[in-house]
């Protein structure tokens, strides 16, 4: 992405000669993490990524079902009322 010639900071410049190049180094950290991770020799590196990684899913998985369980408690309330005043 970084390519002056071909690249997206080209193409900037060409919309916008003014434009100022800055390297993010977060991705370079990430860079850095992702391959000392896929590295076969170090388990223990590759296992607590995939731990973090699982964790991570886990709460995602959780928030979705306390949003969905959350719209239908909305409805719930309604439902019952209505079959309990039917009853009686």
């Amino acid at each position: 992405m970084r390519g002056a010639a071909k690249g997206v900071q080209e193409r900037i410049r060409q919309l916008s000669p003014a434009a100022m190049f800055v390297h993010c180094h977060a991705h370079n950290l990430n860079r850095a993490l992702v391959n000392a991770a896929c590295d076969t020799a170090n388990l223990e590196v590759r296992n607590f990524f995939g731990l973090v990684e699982l964790i991570l899913h886990l709460f995602k998985e959780v928030l979705l079902a306390m949003h969905i369980f959350g719209a239908a408690e909305e409805t719930l309330p309604k439902l019952r009322r209505s079959t309990l005043e039917g009853t009686e």
